[in-house]
Parts: C-alpha cells; sequence; structure tokens
C-alpha cells in the first residue's frame, strides 16, 4: 500500500505538469501530494479492513460505522479551506472506520 501511494505522491508531484501548464493548479498539486499520499495509502488499508468485515458478515457494524464517519465528514467538509484540508477530512474519515474496525476485531 505505501508503494501504491509512493507512485500517487510521485505522479501528482512531478507529472502535473503533463496536464496543466497554470501556475496556480501546479502550486496546489505541489501542495497537496503529501495529502494525497497518506490519503490513498489509508484507503488501501481500509479496503483490506472491509474485506474482513465482509468475511465476517458484520454488515450492521459496517453500515452504522461507515454511515456515522461518512456523516462526521460532510459536517467537517464546508470547514475545509483547501484540497489538502478536504482529503484531510476522507483521511480521518477512513482512520476513524479503520480504528473502529480493529477495536471491533
Amino acid at each position: 500500500s505505501l508503494a501504491v501511494a509512493a507512485v500517487a505522491f510521485l505522479m501528482v508531484r512531478f507529472a502535473s505538469p503533463l496536464f496543466s501548464s497554470d501556475a496556480a493548479v501546479l502550486a496546489i498539486t505541489q501542495q497537496t501530494a503529501p495529502s494525497i499520499f497518506v490519503a490513498v495509502a489509508t484507503a488501501i488499508f481500509t479496503v483490506a479492513l472491509d474485506g474482513a468485515m465482509l468475511a465476517s458478515r458484520d454488515f450492521a457494524f459496517m453500515f452504522t460505522c461507515g454511515m456515522s464517519t461518512f456523516i462526521m465528514q460532510l459536517f467537517m467538509l464546508p470547514h475545509a479551506k483547501s484540497l489538502s484540508n478536504i482529503f484531510a477530512t476522507f483521511t480521518l474519515r477512513l482512520g476513524i472506520y479503520s480504528i473502529a474496525v480493529l477495536i471491533r476485531t
């Protein structure tokens, strides 16, 4: 998962000029690259835990926890002032879900 996150980071960090020449867009992508690394690594870890939860058929917990973290993210998003903040809300949502699943198992 860290390798895939590193590739995502490197693509955003160094390949963004292939998609835009706008200085403002390039500045935002440079700022956001570390957030993308953490978000992708967390997402991959969470998908693995989600698979374990599917195997255990604990659907009620998955639904309740997933919806709770989704609603939490919805409340945080209006306060996000940058693209990195938006990725941070996503990462926090997945991180809380992962911790809850680890505690549950």
